[in-house]
């Protein structure tokens, strides 16, 4: 039996046909692994569609998961930060909620945590999508992994895997989440990348548009001569965002 805690954080954002059959699949995977102490915990980045609704309802469904709604926006930054402040497991899985993101790897992220390693990235190997996305992110993954001095072929995956006492000390300002791996490997973690299966999205439609792409630029030049935080901007956000519920 396994002797550790899980939290699979999932930010939505108009995502409401895509939740139930996420969870349900996560759910038969984890009891697969026998995971007694799980939770899954779904934050509603404030979707405009019928999302929030849903999340209730899967609350009821599945006592496993537990549903946050935050106040505002925040282009999945803040639903992130909230899911990791709230996560109460050993280690701690993130994934995106669209569903190409196959709940079949999580025994594989937990594996790599289990031989030693503080953070998972996901490498989607085959990216199911469009080709446009796929070179942008190819350009931006390897001018990143020049400039820290890490290979990483996916830092922009949403599927990863900490331990959770490397997220307690983590404190990533507004879109610069993406950066994670790369930050966590200059403060003297370890990070390792393994492949993933990747699946094209079936319902709703990608929130990364144009804007996206521009902004890396910005986020990359403010990351390399980021000052450490020591988390009071954060946790400022956390309480506006949820109002503190803790």
């Amino acid at each position: 039996m396994p002797d550790y805690s899980l939290s699979i954080v999932l930010p939505a954002y108009n995502e409401a046909e895509n939740l139930e059959p996420l969870v349900t699949e996560i759910v038969a995977v984890l009891k697969s692994m026998q995971v007694v102490h799980r939770e899954i915990l779904i934050v509603d980045d404030a979707s405009t569609d019928q999302t929030a609704n849903v999340v209730i309802a899967i609350a009821k469904s599945f006592p496993e998961v537990r549903g946050i709604h935050l106040r505002k926006n925040t282009k999945k930054a803040g639903a992130l930060l909230c899911g990791y402040r709230l996560a109460k497991g050993d280690f701690v899985i993130t994934m995106d909620t669209d569903l190409q993101d196959d709940p079949k790897e999580i025994p594989h992220l937990i594996a790599a945590l289990e031989n030693g390693a503080d953070v998972v990235n996901g490498w989607r190997v085959k990216r199911m999508d469009s080709w446009q996305k796929r070179m942008s992110s190819l350009a931006a993954n390897r001018l990143t992994s020049f400039l820290f001095g890490q290979r990483l072929h996916d830092m922009n995956s949403g599927y990863k895997a900490y331990r959770a006492g490397v997220l307690k000390k983590l404190y990533i300002p507004g879109s610069l989440y993406r950066f994670i791996p790369h930050l966590l490997f200059r403060q003297g973690y370890t990070v390792v990348e393994i492949p993933v299966n990747h699946r094209p999205r079936l319902h709703g439609e990608t929130k990364f548009r144009l804007g996206h792409r521009l902004r890396y630029f910005v986020d990359l030049i403010m990351v390399l001569f980021a000052t450490p935080s020591n988390g009071t901007q954060e946790t400022a956000l956390f309480d506006e965002l949820t109002g503190g519920n803790r």
